[in-house]
């Protein structure tokens, strides 16, 4: 039995299917059943039932799991001691936001000392970061539509989520966009545009522009041309064509670049929910406790 194939069997149980264990492990699903096998063969018993809609585990699954995510988090911990006992670090995971991002940065500088990890991730992938204590705390929006099926899910992964900040939904547009001068839109007027919207979670229930779809624009009107997983590019592209965005901001206008407006949406009451998750268990460390807490004084 190698850490590797219960590193794969863990994953496969958080994704909930092998092709999403492949490709948060970054290879191929045919890979993944066949070192989940091995270790069956390896353990005399079966870990994963297995049907169209993904994998659950048998009883003895879930003894196997419960340990060997303690088995694959004391060896995670054990390679970072080194590093982490010379100096001291911070580790956070993001959904895209060009406020956290100026905020990290400038965080960092008041800080030259700290080491630091800083992913910009789905919301998938960030529950995959905590899990495997890869990053102390992650910032994620979810829709007011989603808590419920979020609460659940968290919870069964033991997880805790302190909500920062509520905010609308809007329309970001660039000077090349129709709407530019609008200082409002109606649901109606976002049929039928061509959208750019940052890489969405494979999780069905918490799948953002699913939300759109039901409370903004019907799925058959939801044009989305252009899928990005980079704040950068989703600002040139506002800038440079037509494409808009729907999404919310912390910050009242696209400060980085005064080109892209901000449009308020009229009579709409999508709104979306800021905060940061956590693991149940994990005592944060003093350097992320400070970081929070500017942040929230920030969002007042």
């Amino acid at each position: 039995m190698e850490l590797r194939e219960l590193q794969f069997f863990v994953v496969s149980v958080d994704a909930g299917s092998l092709s999403r264990a492949a490709q948060i492990l970054y290879t191929t699903q045919p890979h993944v059943s066949k070192t989940i096998k091995k270790l069956e063969r390896t353990l005399g018993y079966q870990l994963l039932e297995r049907s169209k809609k993904g994998v659950e585990l048998t009883k003895e699954g879930e003894k196997v799991y419960d340990q060997a995510r303690k088995m694959l988090s004391s060896m995670e911990e054990i390679q970072r001691i080194h590093t982490e006992t010379q100096e001291s670090t911070i580790r956070i995971a993001s959904m895209p936001s060009s406020l956290l991002s100026e905020e990290f940065a400038t965080f960092l500088a008041e800080h030259p000392e700290l080491r630091a990890v800083y992913y910009e991730e789905a919301l998938e992938k960030i529950i995959h970061h905590i899990c495997h204590r890869q990053v102390e705390v992650g910032f994620v929006f979810i829709s007011k539509m989603q808590r419920q099926a979020f609460e659940r899910m968290i919870q069964k992964r033991k997880m805790t989520f302190t909500p920062l900040k509520e905010k609308d939904m809007a329309l970001y547009v660039g000077p090349n966009h129709p709407y530019y001068e609008k200082e409002y839109v109606t649901k109606e007027e976002l049929r039928n545009l061509r959208y750019v919207q940052h890489e969405e979670d494979q999780i069905s229930l918490l799948h953002t522009s699913g939300h759109l779809q039901e409370d903004l624009i019907d799925g058959r009107d939801f044009q989305q041309i252009v899928t990005v997983n980079s704040s950068s590019l989703m600002q040139e592209l506002l800038r440079e064509t037509d494409l808009a965005n729907l999404s919310c901001d912390l910050q009242k206008e696209k400060e980085r670049d005064s080109r892209i407006r901000t449009i308020p949406i009229r009579k709409s009451h999508a709104k979306v929910c800021f905060g940061y998750l956590h693991r149940q268990d994990c005592q944060l460390r003093s350097y992320t406790e400070t970081y929070l807490k500017r942040l929230q004084e920030k969002l007042k």
